[in-house]
């Protein structure tokens, strides 16, 4: 199943001309992840320590948003929302998964060119972030499942 993904970041244009994302930054694809360091203790307990999350990296084509990327990076500013948008074809442009983003800073860019036009990886650090996913029935309507939210400061989730 073919899929869209979007980027939209405050004070920060893309080039999308999707008439539901406009100006907002077309993805290519994206990485995220997190892991749980826990113990085991021999007597049979344990226990989890604080969670570890990765940076949101995204590949996409170099694009109008490259720059001014390249220049939050250089100067440390955060930027103060990103919503990570990901669409199925055929769901009038409806989103199955949405990542919301508080506090970014663009941690990494790294950028390749052949005689293609030049991708970028572009990775963000974060200081909260919601995951919303809505699941789509036989019949294509979509139905929000419960949100969850993570504050990486106060680590509390909600």
């Amino acid at each position: 199943m073919a899929v869209d993904f979007f980027l939209k970041l405050d004070g920060i244009d893309g080039e999308s001309a999707d008439d539901k994302h406009p100006k907002e930054i077309t993805v290519m694809s994206f990485s995220w992840g997190g892991s749980q360091v826990t113990s085991v203790s021999g007597s049979g307990g344990s226990g989890a320590g604080k969670v570890s999350l990765a940076d949101l990296s995204i590949m996409k084509n170099y694009d109008a948003a490259s720059t001014p990327l390249f220049k939050a990076m250089c100067l440390g500013t955060h930027i103060k929302t990103g919503v990570l948008t990901a669409v199925k074809s055929g769901a009038n442009g409806a989103p199955f998964l949405q990542v919301n983003l508080g506090e970014l800073f663009v941690t990494s860019i790294q950028i390749s060119g052949s005689s293609e036009i030049p991708m970028e990886s572009v990775s963000f650090s974060y200081n909260t972030i919601k995951m919303q996913y809505w699941q789509q029935d036989e019949t294509g309507k979509l139905a929000a499942k419960s949100p969850v939210t993570y504050d990486l400061k106060a680590n509390k989730v909600s």
